[in-house]
């Protein structure tokens, strides 16, 4: 019987993959055997360089342990030539360098360190305890110690550390920035209280001192320049700090202060000095110039709208007065200076009450910040002052600051 066309075809026809099946199983095999060469190979590789790590590791921890820093230093030295991309090499390393003196290079080598090694807090505190205490470089420092409080918010210690860099150097607005910021997060540092009432009269009887051995080894820090030109000027021949406006000015050196303002014409602190003084000698036209001459960050600065405030007054406009001295005490409301010129000015409306309370206030905010400036330290203060603290803070600070205080002291 003839085969037709189809039946043909369907004769021919073979099984799906028939022809296809053995080739992939060759393939299929040859894969697997790769695959587990390579794994193995891994395996092996891994395992010897676990092996290699390890051996570097106990050494270098012996050497650490035995204070034998040549042996880290070339033990951890090698570690690093071979795998250089090993974070715990690098601080053995860095460990050693440090111990020998070579501060700038542990420190250039802690750089190097990954943002994602697992104690990269505590390598940035390595970090900043050498660039303050060995490097003298505290601006340095204070990266650092951000870098750390991005990591851990609510770390005391790095703002700690920060309020006092700031304070020292007068950086005021990031110092109060940062305490309110604390505050916040209830992690404020004790002596936080004492830079808030203190923040007009950052006075440091070693300023002069610290900001010398500072500049040293930064020579060309603005920052700095300025710190100790400031100090300059407000250091006497006996080192102590005098008081503008509360007792006889005794001025020091003025060439760096003057040299400043040459320089940095827009420098917060030189002019805020410089104003100060011409208010207390009375100069009003001295004051209106330099005042001119102030820049626009200026604007957020109490000091500065209380020299408004003078100078308005001085031109018998005291309703534009009261004003500024009421925004100066907005932007900083334990301002006890311009709460004493604000009682003026209200005395001179014709509003006794009122001026008599600013007044009490003032003369007990100019009390504390005195006492506070003669004690040991900014933490260290009897039970008396602080509870005048917490009083004088109720009486005139934002309810967030009492909140905080009343609790910091239950």
């Amino acid at each position: 019987m003839p085969v037709t066309s189809s039946e043909s075809d369907s004769s021919q026809r073979l099984p799906p993959d028939a022809t296809s099946r053995p080739g992939r199983r060759v393939r299929w095999g040859i894969a697997i055997t790769v695959c587990v060469a390579l794994a193995s190979a891994w395996f092996f590789a891994d395992r010897q360089h676990s092996r290699r790590s390890t051996a570097f590791r106990l050494i270098c921890k012996k050497a650490a342990v035995t204070d034998d820093w040549e042996l880290l230093h070339q033990s951890a030295s090698e570690w690093l030539e071979w795998d250089n991309d090993c974070d715990e090499a690098t601080l053995f390393l860095a460990e050693a360098l440090a111990q020998k003196n070579e501060h700038a290079s542990a420190v250039q080598l802690l750089n190097s360190v990954s943002d994602d090694y697992h104690s990269i807090v505590q390598v940035l505190s390595y970090k900043a305890d050498m660039l303050m205490a060995d490097l003298r470089r505290p601006l340095d420092a204070a990266t650092a110690w951000l870098a750390m409080l991005e990591l851990e918010p609510n770390a005391s210690v790095p703002r700690q550390r920060l309020i006092y860099v700031y304070a020292m150097t007068l950086q005021r607005q990031k110092m109060l920035a940062l305490i309110m910021g604390s505050i916040k997060l209830n992690s404020e540092p004790q002596e936080s209280y004492s830079y808030l009432l203190l923040a007009n009269d950052l006075n440091f009887s070693d300023g002069l001192a610290v900001t010398t051995r500072w500049r040293s080894a930064d020579k060309d820090n603005r920052i700095l320049e300025i710190a100790q030109a400031v100090y300059a000027a407000k250091t006497s021949v006996d080192n102590s700090l005098p008081k503008f406006g509360t007792s006889t000015v005794m001025p020091g050196n003025r060439e760096l202060l003057d040299l400043c303002l040459e320089k940095y014409p827009d420098s917060i602190e030189a002019l805020a000095l410089k104003i100060d003084e011409a208010i207390f000698a009375g100069k009003v036209d001295t004051v209106a110039k330099l005042l001119a001459q102030a820049p626009e960050a200026a604007s957020q600065d109490n000091r500065f709208w209380r020299f408004r405030g003078w100078l308005l007054q001085t031109q018998g406009q005291l309703q534009p007065a009261e004003q500024a001295f009421r925004y100066s005490l907005e932007l900083h409301p334990f301002a006890w200076r311009s709460r004493l010129l604000l009682a003026d000015v209200l005395r001179k409306q014709t509003r006794p009450e009122e001026a008599e309370g600013e007044s009490q206030l003032a003369l007990l905010g100019k009390s504390l910040t005195n006492r506070i400036l003669h004690s040991p330290n900014a933490r260290d203060l009897d039970e008396s002052l602080v509870t005048e603290m917490l009083e004088y803070i109720k009486r005139t600070g934002p309810q967030s600051v009492v909140g905080a205080f009343s609790r910091r002291l239950e």
